[in-house]
């Protein structure tokens, strides 16, 4: 039976550098002509499986197209068939006609007490929390659930009732695209001219509040208040959106222009230069299912920062130091104690290879997929079992 890989909700971001590796360990350890791939037409997603000879179905790249394509679905697809989308919501229409298999990475849903979007303006944060509606109305209508991590998976059985024997965990691998060998010597050139020779903290992400690079500013402060002026952070984000603008606007305000460079949007395949072109990464979101910064981090042999919380330390491990971002003074103090302390990044450096090692490679993750979407085609669809998930 042909199985349906649906690729379309992912845009960019680290949804995209995991689908371009699940792409690349598919084609060298399964049998491509079980399965056919839904992806946006003349993307790197849609170019990746035409050069590995993989079946597509191409859709246009953009949101009408796909909720055309969608809602399409149930005449194209015959009842029965698994749908397996990798990450984001079943595909409008499809519920009890497909086996839907579906990869979670909205943590933000599974997380009441955390006000996500309390940042925003009235009107833009019902926007957001409508969308939020929307994705938890469309993965009630799943028929297996896949999560990154045990902490999710815990909470949707625990806070909604998901049907256990239908949840499963697949841990994050690190990108078959992210290696030292993959690092090009011209564009690592490149990054250090214009990074500087300061120790470098990286902020692998876009532009959105959940990052909070806006808290960068008074962390830098803080640590130019203790003296401590040997640091550059370095920030990965597109210019021209108003929260984007914000953050830009309070690195000048806090007199940190010096202290700061912003070498715009990376592509997958330049990840690994840029790593290794820095001296720690760090992640101080206010929550994430599983950031690919860790096992980049630890992949790439550079310390790791991140954000103290229970979604962060069940899937670091001792593999990172663990900060408050919104207390900038204990903020800067483990920064400056990094930066200083050799014997100490290297230490934290051991300790991330060691946490890698309990994660998965790319094509055990791969083989995993595979064994729970072939469980999914054996129990079939649960019209009964998913109407028992209850939201908050």
């Amino acid at each position: 039976m042909e199985v349906i890989v649906n690729l379309l909700p992912i845009v960019t971001g680290g949804g995209l550098q995991n689908a371009l590796s699940f792409l690349s360990s598919f084609a060298d350890n399964s049998n491509g002509g079980e399965f056919v791939f839904l992806v946006r037409k003349d993307t790197d997603i849609h170019i990746q499986c035409q050069s590995r000879g993989l079946a597509t179905i191409p859709v246009g790249n953009c949101n009408k197209e796909r909720f055309k394509f969608e809602m399409s679905a149930k005449s194209r697809f015959r009842k029965g068939q698994v749908c397996f989308t990798l990450f984001g919501p079943v595909m409008l229409g499809t519920s009890g006609h497909l086996i839907n298999v579906v990869g979670c990475a909205y943590s933000n849903l599974f997380y009441p007490e955390i006000p996500f979007w309390s940042y925003l303006p009235f009107f833009v944060r019902m926007k957001k929390e409508a969308i939020d509606l929307y994705r938890r109305h469309q993965l009630s209508k799943g028929d297996f659930w896949i999560f990154e991590t045990e902490a999710l998976k815990k909470r949707a059985i625990e806070l909604c009732h998901f049907p256990y024997e239908r949840v499963g965990v697949v841990q994050m691998a690190v990108s078959t695209l992210v290696s030292r060998s993959n690092a090009n010597p011209e564009t690592m050139r490149g990054l250090s001219k214009k990074c500087g020779e300061r120790f470098k903290f990286l902020f692998l992400s876009g532009a959105h509040p959940n990052k909070r690079l806006h808290l960068l500013p008074s962390i830098g402060s803080q640590m130019l208040q203790m003296g401590h002026e040997n640091f550059t952070f370095i920030t990965t984000f597109e210019e021209n959106t108003p929260y984007a603008m914000f953050v830009l606007s309070e690195i000048e305000k806090h007199g940190l222009s010096n202290h700061f460079v912003n070498v715009g949007k990376v592509s997958p395949s330049d990840v690994s230069s840029l790593i290794a072109s820095i001296d720690c990464i760090c992640t101080f979101s206010l929550l994430e299912s599983f950031s690919n910064n860790f096992v980049e981090a630890w992949k790439m042999e550079v310390p790791l920062i991140v954000t103290d919380g229970d979604w962060s330390r069940l899937s670091c491990g001792e593999g990172a130091l663990y900060v408050r971002p919104d207390s900038p003074k204990e903020c800067a103090e483990t920064l400056i104690a990094i930066s200083s302390d050799k014997l100490l990044a290297s230490s934290q450096v051991l300790k991330g290879s060691l946490q890698l090692d309990t994660y998965l490679d790319a094509g055990m993750k791969l083989r995993l997929y595979l064994e729970y979407i072939a469980k999914a085609a054996e129990i079939g669809c649960c019209p009964k079992e998913n109407k028992k998930i209850k939201w908050f």
